[in-house]
């Protein structure tokens, strides 16, 4: 993966009923293992979501996007620094059945979480994000699940810029107001 490019760019939309087996899956490989990450994804929620249940992606303990701890409808990005889960949740809920953006970075010394093209909330977060074996899952990991559409998925192997990540927001289809 290189600095500027994205896997799994445009995906084509697709509906998670909340079922174990029902996901995307792609292989481990170096180029979803970075030390640093920008991970953005196209939610479109159709239930109300909270706690460890549920997962939108998932890199298997090296880092996250999923319905937050803060309560429903929260989301959360999180990542594995240094064999430590860095958990970044955001300031507000999101409404349900309607297309948002949500995701995160983590660029070594901080983590935010990103809402609709902004960074919504950032926690200090020093290193580099573990490596750890293992596929990466859209919809669903184990148990955890998603209900509703994800339609496009973006990893960097760096963290973007504010601009950078508000142009990857305008620049998609599903943004409404764009």
């Amino acid at each position: 993966l290189e600095p500027n490019t994205t896997i799994a760019p445009h995906i084509y939309t697709a509906y998670f009923n909340g079922s174990a087996s029902v996901y995307v899956e792609v292989p481990d490989s170096p180029s979803i293992n970075p030390g640093y990450i920008t991970a953005l994804i196209w939610i479109y929620q159709t239930a109300n979501l909270a706690g460890s249940q549920w997962t939108a992606l998932r890199k298997v303990g090296q880092y996250f996007v999923e319905p937050g701890d803060a309560g429903t409808n929260y989301w959360a990005f999180a990542a594995n620094i240094g064999g430590v889960i860095r958990r970044c949740d955001t300031t507000a809920p999101l409404p349900i059945n309607m297309w948002h953006m949500v995701g995160g970075y983590n660029d070594g010394n901080n983590q935010c979480v990103v809402v609709d093209g902004r960074v919504d909330r950032c926690i200090s977060a020093s290193g580099t994000i573990t490596t750890q074996s293992g596929s990466l899952r859209i919809g669903s990991y184990s148990s955890e699940v998603f209900i509703g559409y994800i339609s496009a998925v973006y990893l960097y192997s760096r963290a973007l810029t504010d601009s950078e990540i508000q142009q990857v927001y305008s620049s998609n289809v599903l943004n409404a107001s764009g």
